[in-house]
C-alpha cells in the first residue's frame, strides 16, 4: 500500500511530505492536467513500508482549529505594510525572527523556472523582501524540507504547514505560520499569464506583486517589473490573472470545496486579512492593510507579544472561519488545458454571464473602492450575521 493506492490524484495537496519520506525515492512531484503539484509512485520500486501513508497530509487526523486569542494588527511603519498583504504581520514576525538568530521559511517566485518554490533565509536582504506579498500560485517546498533548522519559522498554507508538523513534530524553536487561504492557482494559468505579460513587454519579468496597494488595500493589484524599468499594473477587476483567480476561482477542487483546513491548523499561528474588522478602523490605517491573527498555542502567544513592540496590536473576538462553499469553476480549468486558448479569451468567457451577475460584480467593484460604503456593508452584513446567529430554532 501506498499513498496512490490510498489517496485518489485529486485529493493530493503536493505537499511533498511523502517525497521526503520515501525510503526508496519512488515517489516523485508532477504536474498534473491542471497544472498543480501531485505525487507520481513508480509501483514498481515500492516496497510498501507504508511511510508516505503515515506522513501523508490529506490522510492524517487533523486538529481542530482551537483559536486562544485573535487580533488585529498592523504594523507601525508604513513602508512594512504598504509592500505587504495586508499589515505586514508575516514580514515583521521574519524580521524578529532573523534578529533572534532563526531562519525564515517562505514562498518567493521562481521566474527563471516559471514557478513559486519555498526557500530558506537566515539574513535580512532581498530574499527576505522577495517572501513579501501573495503569489497565488502552488508553491513547491521540496528543496527546503531537508535544509529546515532547529531554529526556524515557517510559513505556508495549511496543507503545507500540516506536512512540515508531520515531518518534524513538536520542536521547541520552530514556529509555524499558516494562512487563511482560498487555494492556489494552478501553472496552467501562471503559464498563460506569463505569455500576456510578455506581449506587454518581452524584456523580461523581474519581479511581480500580486497584492500592490498602488491604490490601496481593498482594491489591490498587481504590479509587475520589468527588466527594462517599465511597469505593469492593473487593479484586480482588470487584470487577468485576478479575474480568473479571485473571481472565475480557476482552482482546484482540493482547495475550493473540499479543503481540509478551513476549520482546522497544525500551525501555532494563523494570519490572513482582517476584512472582517475594517469597520473598527479609520481609513487612513486601513488604506494600508491590517493582518488577523488567530493564536492557537502558547508558543504562538509568546511571539505576538514579540511583535508588540513593532506592530499595534487589538484583541477582537476570535471567529472559526467558514467553508467557502464554492466550487471550482470547471469551464475556466478546462480552457486553461487548452494550450491553443489565450487567457484573454478566457476572461472574455468569464464576463460572458448574466445580467444579475454582471450587476453583482459592479457593485462590489463599487464597495471596495469606496471605504466608508465597503464599512457599512461590513457593519450591515455582521449585524444580520449575530441576529441570524442568535435566532432560536
Amino acid at each position: 500500500m501506498n499513498v496512490s493506492t490510498n489517496l485518489p490524484e485529486e485529493k493530493c495537496t503536493g505537499c511533498g511530505a511523502c517525497v521526503v519520506k520515501c525510503p526508496k525515492q519512488c515517489i516523485t512531484l508532477k504536474r498534473n492536467a491542471d497544472g498543480y503539484w501531485k505525487r507520481e509512485v513508480c509501483q514498481s520500486e515500492c516496497v510498501q513500508c507504508n511511510k508516505c501513508i503515515n506522513i501523508c497530509s490529506a490522510l492524517c487526523s487533523l486538529r481542530e482549529l482551537s483559536v486562544k486569542k485573535s487580533y488585529v494588527a498592523y504594523a507601525n511603519r508604513d513602508s512594512d505594510r504598504i509592500y505587504s498583504a495586508s499589515g505586514g504581520v508575516a514580514y515583521v514576525l521574519s524580521q524578529i525572527a532573523i534578529e533572534k538568530g532563526y531562519s525564515v521559511a517562505g514562498a518567493v517566485w521562481d521566474l527563471e523556472g516559471i514557478g513559486v518554490k519555498h526557500i530558506l533565509v537566515d539574513e535580512k536582504g532581498e530574499l527576505l523582501e522577495r517572501m513579501r506579498s501573495s503569489k497565488y500560485i502552488q508553491s513547491n517546498t521540496l528543496d527546503i524540507f531537508h535544509s529546515i533548522r532547529d531554529t526556524s519559522i515557517i510559513i505556508g498554507t495549511p496543507c503545507q504547514i500540516q506536512a512540515f508538523r508531520n515531518i518534524y513534530g513538536e520542536q521547541n524553536n520552530m514556529l509555524l505560520v499558516d494562512m487563511a487561504c482560498m487555494g492556489g492557482g494552478g501553472y496552467n494559468l501562471l503559464e498563460k499569464y506569463m505569455e500576456f505579460l510578455s506581449s506587454y513587454n518581452s524584456s523580461g519579468i523581474k519581479d511581480i506583486k500580486m497584492r500592490s496597494k498602488r491604490k490601496n488595500w481593498m482594491t489591490y493589484g498587481t504590479h509587475v517589473f520589468f527588466e527594462d524599468g517599465s511597469e505593469y499594473y492593473q487593479d484586480k477587476y482588470k487584470d487577468p490573472f485576478c479575474q480568473c483567480f479571485n473571481f472565475g476561482h480557476a482552482i482546484q477542487n482540493t482547495c475550493m470545496d473540499k479543503c481540509r483546513w478551513c476549520q482546522k491548523s497544525a500551525a501555532d499561528i494563523r494570519i490572513g486579512d482582517a476584512w472582517d474588522y475594517a469597520y473598527a478602523f479609520s481609513y487612513k490605517i486601513a488604506k494600508n492593510g491590517l493582518s488577523l491573527l488567530s493564536v492557537q498555542t502558547e508558543k504562538g502567544s509568546q511571539w505576538v507579544q514579540y511583535l508588540s513592540d513593532r506592530m499595534t496590536i487589538k484583541s477582537v473576538e476570535g471567529k472559526i472561519p467558514r467553508p467557502y462553499g464554492l466550487t471550482s469553476n470547471e469551464l475556466l480549468l478546462e480552457m486553461l488545458r487548452d494550450t491553443t486558448i489565450s487567457i484573454k479569451d478566457i476572461v472574455k468567457a468569464y464576463n460572458s454571464t448574466s445580467l444579475y451577475k454582471k450587476i453583482v460584480r459592479a457593485f462590489e467593484q463599487i464597495l471596495s473602492k469606496n471605504y466608508y460604503a465597503y464599512v457599512l456593508t461590513k457593519r450591515l452584513k455582521e449585524w444580520y450575521r449575530t441576529k441570524k446567529d442568535r435566532k432560536l430554532p
